[in-house]
């Protein structure tokens, strides 16, 4: 059974869906709820909506075959899930919460989304042995407990929170990888070369002397803008697309040898944005492989 009663100008007064014993789908969205006193007897209910509401608290502790849960767009401050332990989707995007959130146990769960919660400190992911998909920026992470049993884990977004380290060396399925720095709040080094299977990688704006990607064969699009790169060797990344390493301190002989990389590279109608740091331009080599890259339809910024 499904129900769906989203975007009727509701506030309160629900408790005649506890009747609904064999409800499986429920959809709240886009009203003025404030408060959800109803569901003590929803056992059987498998998806809940509630986005775009005013809900400041929730408790599904009987909700015990939940599968899906969507908060996105409340002013949720704390959540319990320690009892939906068949929970796959959880859309927790711009609410209040604050501290640290808890998936443990959750080994079914396989996307969450948490991003524009600005008190968010820190995730715990013990045992979450399914997540693919983890979207948590725009927050004040600085923890990220257990990410090492997130073994299948394929996208990680988390730019703009209070980082100083990650390691994802575990996460040998990634392909998708962005964490911005800010602030004081920056990587120093990363370890990538169990990520073979990393395609975008955009760790822009962190601290960065070097990093090594002589792994990661299959990356298209590689950002590390505004860091503090004084070398980059793209040489075994055939098949990048897109590279923005502006704002670094990479010589007129570092950019000579990137272009010169790309072109050998063979690739068609990609973007590259760079600058020369300290002066000088472009080796003879490099201007070559420029004007190459520029006839097979390449977009070349900065140089």
């Amino acid at each position: 059974t499904s129900i769906d009663l989203s975007n009727q100008s509701l506030t309160t007064n629900f408790n005649f869906l506890d009747d609904f014993i064999n409800l499986e789908s429920l959809f709240l969205g886009d009203n003025q709820i404030s408060i959800i006193d109803f569901l003590l007897s929803g056992l059987n209910l498998k998806q809940l909506t509630i986005q775009s509401n005013l809900i400041e608290s929730i408790n599904l502790t009987n909700l015990i075959k939940l599968e899906i849960f969507n908060g996105f767009d409340n002013l949720i401050t704390t959540i319990d899930f320690s009892n939906n332990v068949k929970l796959e989707n959880i859309q927790l995007v711009s609410n209040r919460l604050t501290g640290v959130l808890s998936f443990v146990n959750l080994n079914l769960l396989n996307e969450v989304r948490t991003q524009g919660n600005p008190l968010l400190t820190g995730l715990v992911l013990t045992n979450c042995t399914s997540l693919v998909t983890l979207i948590a920026h725009n927050c004040i992470i600085d923890t990220l407990t257990d990410l090492n049993n997130c073994t299948v884990l394929e996208t990680l977004e988390i730019y703009n929170n209070n980082l100083t380290s990650l390691d994802v060396t575990a996460n040998v399925n990634i392909k998708n990888l962005w964490y911005l720095g800010r602030s004081s709040y920056k990587l120093n080094t990363i370890d990538l070369l169990q990520n073979t299977l990393l395609e975008t990688l955009n760790l822009g704006q962190n601290n960065f002397v070097s990093i090594h990607l002589s792994n990661n064969l299959s990356l298209v699009t590689l950002r590390l803008f505004s860091c503090l790169l004084t070398a980059l060797d793209i040489s075994n990344n055939i098949l990048l697309l897109d590279v923005r390493i502006h704002n670094n301190q990479l010589s007129n002989l570092v950019n000579s040898q990137l272009l010169v990389d790309l072109d050998t590279h063979g690739l068609s109608n990609g973007y590259f944005q760079s600058s020369i740091f300290g002066g000088g331009t472009l080796t003879t080599a490099g201007l070559a492989a420029k004007a190459a890259l520029l006839l097979k339809g390449w977009t070349i910024v900065g140089l």
